[in-house]
């Protein structure tokens, strides 16, 4: 029973409200009542602003101000569908209608193909179609032609930002590789490391030497120095106030063989430490700060000698006489892997 009765409600409903339309319809078509209807509309939308009931949208809360939107967009969807509905039924009524005039039928159908009207319609059509192509042709004629100059644009860009941060480097190899001598860079300061000390240290001082531009004829392009002699040469040739000595590679190797054999330095420590041993001895002696004079007999220069480390080759020995034990190696390579015994002492 309630179901019969809300869709009788319904039904009520959509005749009313098809009545209003009908009612509107009637006196829209009347200027006379229109206008009447219109004032009173106007009237009553003035008496609800004074009362407040109507409100502007920039006066409404933010959900009443989202509601309204969507009324509007409703509405407007609406109104849209139905202008495009009526849009189609006209044009369907236009293509079926008869010209009585004329006495021919607008569908191409039913008239006659070899009719005058017809014919140019179609030659009309096929104008309006190739026109339409050679446009669409330079359309994209022209689009290809700005893409080509954009994407040649961006490239010459690009290889110009490659270029500018590669010119650093392609100065300076220009200025070591150029092939002339106009362009070739040369020093004209060159620092000298003399050694100054008497007992064999080398005390660096840096003295700016000022050499003359006659030193270019001894640079060659695209390769180093000549050779050392000729350089030399210009070297002593133009700087008066420094002496320069060379050291032969032959003076060096005879240097060498005059040490004694017994006497063999660490690598890169000779003016520092010494390690003696000989075959009466059953250690190995480790000089610190010693003098060159004595080999074996350490204790002949009191005055020479701040320290001695001994480092035995067996760690029995060195546990009796409460040495610091250390695991011993396979293969000895550096010190940690020996004992060693501290003495400030001049006898061991």
């Amino acid at each position: 029973m309630a179901k019969e009765k809300c869709k009788k409600n319904e039904d009520e409903l959509e005749r009313r409200r098809i009545a209003r339309r009908e009612k509107y319809k009637r006196i829209k078509s009347d200027p006379e009542k229109y206008a009447i209807e219109r004032a009173k509309k106007k009237e009553a939308y003035l008496k609800r602003k004074i009362e407040q009931k109507v409100k502007n949208i920039n006066e409404m809360s933010p959900r009443e101000q989202r509601a309204q939107r969507k009324r509007w967009r409703e509405n407007s969807k609406r109104y849209l569908k139905k202008k495009a509905k009526e849009r189609q039924i006209k044009e369907v009524t236009i293509i079926s209608q008869v010209l009585k005039g004329r006495g021919k039928i607008n569908d191409k159908e039913v008239s006659d193909p070899l009719c005058e009207e017809n014919t140019k319609e179609e030659i009309n059509n096929e104008i309006n179609h190739r026109t339409f192509q050679r446009k669409n042709k330079a359309l994209k004629l022209k689009h290809a032609t700005e893409k080509k100059e954009m994407t040649l644009l961006i490239k010459k860009y690009k290889n110009r930002c490659r270029i500018l941060t590669k010119i650093l480097n392609k100065m300076k190899q220009n200025k070591a590789y150029t092939g002339s001598e106009e362009n070739t860079a040369i020093s004209t300061q060159v620092p000298i490391e003399t050694s100054s000390c008497h007992d064999g240290t080398q005390k660096t001082t840096s003295e700016q030497v000022i050499l003359k531009f006659a030193a270019d004829n001894e640079v060659k392009c695209w390769r180093d120095v000549g050779d050392f002699s000729s350089f030399l040469a210009v070297v002593r040739e133009n700087v008066k106030n420094v002496e320069i000595k060379v050291v032969e590679e032959h003076e060096i190797i005879e240097k060498e063989l005059l040490l004694p054999k017994d006497i063999s330095p660490f690598k890169g420590t000779l003016s520092v430490h010494q390690v003696i041993w000989h075959s009466g001895s059953e250690f190995i002696e480790f000089r610190k700060l010693s003098c060159f004079l004595c080999m074996a007999k350490i204790w002949e220069h009191e005055n020479k000698h701040m320290q001695l480390h001994k480092m035995y080759k067996s760690v029995v020995e060195s546990v009796v006489q409460n040495i610091k034990v250390i695991p011993p190696s396979k293969r000895i390579t550096v010190l940690n892997d020996v004992s060693i015994q501290y003495f400030n002492r001049l006898n061991p």
